[in-house]
């Protein structure tokens, strides 16, 4: 599934100024932020990447456990704690026309989504 979903994409070797087709099987790449906005790491995801893979990449770049959340353009944060949720941020990219093979994602720690949820609806009221 997760395959079918990021061969998808546009491999990030197809990027205009970099050879078409020479980066192997499709990727995503990931750029990974702080809650304070600040760039962590660049993550190249390949199309076989498990949930499960996806996390310990997420979470050796945080320094501890961690979970990501993304932005889908609405203005709205949707966090990714499981497979199932991971599923539907692929889902997402796969269906975003304006994603070319690169997204933003912040990370948070692993039990941090409801107090920045929190944080989040009440800075917007």
């Amino acid at each position: 599934m997760i395959d079918q979903l990021l061969s998808s994409l546009t491999c990030c070797s197809d990027r205009p100024g970099q050879g078409k087709g020479s980066g192997g099987p499709a990727s995503l790449l990931i750029t990974c932020f702080s809650e304070s906005d600040k760039e962590i790491t660049d993550l190249r995801i390949p199309a076989n990447t498990s949930w499960s893979e996806m996390q310990d990449m997420i979470t050796g770049a945080l320094g501890e456990k961690a979970i990501f959340v993304y932005d889908d353009g609405s203005g709205d944060d949707f966090p990714v704690r499981d497979e199932k949720e991971f599923l539907g941020f692929l889902g997402m990219v796969r269906s975003n026309k304006n994603v070319h093979g690169e997204y933003d994602i912040m990370l948070l720690r692993e039990n941090d989504w409801e107090r920045y949820d929190a944080q989040q609806k009440a800075q917007r009221r």
